[in-house]
């Protein structure tokens, strides 16, 4: 699996005292948008390297 998902995973299973920092969970989230954009970006690329 990929980390992020495990962190992610994570941070939700936290208590919720962990959920009042708003701003780290914001962080978090950013975090997480721009991975899974290079994750796709990155098998799209791949995919097109294979259809050549």
């Amino acid at each position: 699996t990929i980390p992020h998902l495990k962190y992610v995973r994570w941070f939700l299973g936290q208590p919720k005292e962990l959920h009042a920092d708003k701003r780290l969970f914001k962080l978090t989230m950013i975090h997480f948008k721009l991975s899974i954009q290079l994750v796709l970006m990155t098998l799209k690329d791949e995919f097109m390297e294979e259809q050549k």
